[in-house]
């Protein structure tokens, strides 16, 4: 079995593993995709170090996980977010134990030649058993607001709150609310979406290199635009992030003095951009991450997410020395 750095990966190899069923699997989660990464490494705008490892023999590729870690952090993240581990699900037990040995040996060797102390990854259990004999190891409990796609329209919007479903309707009926999508999206589209966000915080929060890698995205069927026009002006905008099965709520932009003549233009914006991942045939619409918090704004957001779906799913993450 061969353990490697992906981005050792010779070019033969690398073809492989981006024709293989892990690499699909991986990528059916946008956030590891290859233009997300490019993203990230645009937006946080810190020198982030690629650690991401794969175990393979031959053509089969049988386990990897993502890592981007700086040395300011002392930690192994997913560009401070937990790390994720892929693997096929059907190898035998034998196999399964020696990648897992594998990539566990290899992060060790990154921690003491990089001073890397702690780990910050979603919970897998064969995994987590070997961090957990560790002397720090401590359990994260993240609560996150999803829709399950393959219900209909009509149950999705049935688990959607009920004081939410007028405001929704008050948007079909006030707004203009169009997608864009691959087949239509612009570049003027995009700095519209950008100078728009710009205007609603006051100031500049990211470069427009990044916004212009989201446009990539969405022109490479990785995402789409849904803009609500009101009186011929945009007043709302969603961009969501999709891989090959899953959705994500990325940005969200509202004009904030509509909003505070209590006009619901968000809504109805945010309930198309979920029926259009559904249409695009995702499995999943991810609204993110709603564990309460100290910070009052944080809250406000989690509620509004909460009130699009009627239950929240729970990630286990582990944070460990190493």
């Amino acid at each position: 079995m061969k353990i490697k750095f992906v981005k050792d990966l010779t070019n033969e190899e690398s073809s492989l593993f981006k024709s293989s069923e892990l690499y699909n699997l991986i990528c059916s989660d946008y956030l590891m995709c290859d233009i997300h990464q490019m993203y990230y490494k645009e937006y946080f705008g810190v020198k982030w170090q690629d650690f991401s490892i794969v175990a393979y023999d031959n053509e089969l590729f049988y386990a990897a996980v993502y890592i981007y870690s700086n040395l300011d952090d002392n930690k192994l993240t997913y560009f401070g977010f937990p790390c994720k581990m892929f693997r096929l699900q059907y190898l035998p037990n034998n196999i399964v134990n020696k990648a897992y040995q594998e990539i566990y040996a290899k992060i060790k060797v990154i921690s003491t030649e990089n001073e890397y102390r702690n780990i910050l990854i979603e919970h897998d259990p064969l995994l987590t058993h070997k961090l957990s004999v560790n002397e720090n190891f401590k359990l994260i409990f993240e609560y996150n607001s999803n829709i399950d796609l393959s219900l209909s329209e009509n149950e999705i919007k049935a688990n959607v709150r009920k004081s939410y479903k007028s405001l929704i309707n008050w948007g079909k009926n006030k707004m203009d609310i169009k997608v864009y999508d691959y087949n239509n999206i612009n570049p003027e589209l995009m700095e519209e979406f950008e100078n728009f966000h710009i205007k609603v915080a006051k100031r500049r929060t990211r470069s427009h290199e990044s916004w212009m890698m989201q446009y990539e995205a969405v022109k490479q069927n990785m995402g789409y635009v849904v803009n609500g026009y009101y009186e011929n002006e945009l007043v709302s905008s969603v961009l969501v992030l999709n891989g090959k099965e899953q959705a994500y709520y990325g940005v969200a932009v509202n004009n904030r003095d509509l909003m505070s003549e209590n006009r619901p233009i968000g809504h109805a914006v945010l309930m198309e951009a979920i029926y259009e991942a559904k249409r695009k045939g995702m499995r999943i619409f991810h609204l993110g991450n709603v564990t309460p918090s100290d910070d009052k704004k944080i809250n406000d957001i989690a509620k509004y997410k909460k009130g699009f779906s009627s239950s929240l799913d729970v990630k286990l993450i582990v944070e460990a020395s190493i």
